[in-house]
């Protein structure tokens, strides 16, 4: 069942070095109760001018008669439709959707690339994986970014995931497959190459074939 759109036209003023906290999503009550989501629930909400959508936890703002989103998520959907760096939504952005989400799962396995910074250290891997994700609810196909202060001191600027499960965690016991650790700038490079070789036409087969 397709949801009718929300537009959001109040932002509550908010000071920019106030933290965020993980993958949260304050919403005024009317909203809350208009969407029939509780304290805690996971759901996918789509942003004015954004191109995928977040994963949140909804939590009440302190404002309860606003009705916006503040957004603090790291985790988006569908990423691997997207060609462009995608950034994170900002404050008080403008909220197209909202839909609940069913409880997250632990995951048997997951399948894993992650995206350097040259400060990388590869050592003790899938136990550095297991600390950034174990907070965060994901789903099939998604990307967690992690905030710039995190990502200079661990030396990662994004984890691509995918799982067969809609909506899962990650646990101790999570198997982590086929693990691929590339860097940003061979990523981009890669991008920036693909995005060429598109544009001079005529070539659809060989592109396939590479």
């Amino acid at each position: 069942k397709r949801h009718e759109p929300v537009i959001m036209t109040e932002v509550y003023p908010l000071k920019e070095e106030t933290p965020w906290s993980v993958q949260s999503a304050y919403l005024g009550q009317d909203l809350m109760l208009a969407k029939d989501v509780s304290a805690g629930q996971t759901i996918r909400v789509t942003v004015a001018g954004s191109p995928v959508s977040y994963i949140c936890r909804a939590w009440l703002h302190s404002a309860a008669q606003v009705n916006f989103l503040e957004i603090s998520t790291s985790v988006s959907e569908c990423i691997r439709n997207v060609s462009n760096e995608v950034n994170l939504p900002k404050r008080g952005e403008k909220l197209l959707d909202i839909v609940k989400l069913p409880n997250a799962i632990d995951a048997a396995s997951i399948r894993v690339t992650i995206v350097t910074l040259p400060n990388f250290v590869k050592r003790n891997v899938s136990k550095l994986l297991r600390r950034l994700l174990h907070q965060l609810v994901l789903t099939k196909s998604c990307q967690v970014v992690l905030n710039e202060e995190d990502s200079r001191r661990v030396g990662v600027q994004s984890i691509d995931i995918i799982c067969d499960d809609e909506v899962f965690k990650v646990t101790e016991g999570t198997s982590i497959d086929n693990l691929e650790i590339v860097s940003k700038r061979r990523r981009d490079l890669i991008r920036k190459t693909r995005l060429e070789a598109v544009r001079l036409g005529g070539v659809d087969k060989e592109y396939l074939e590479l």
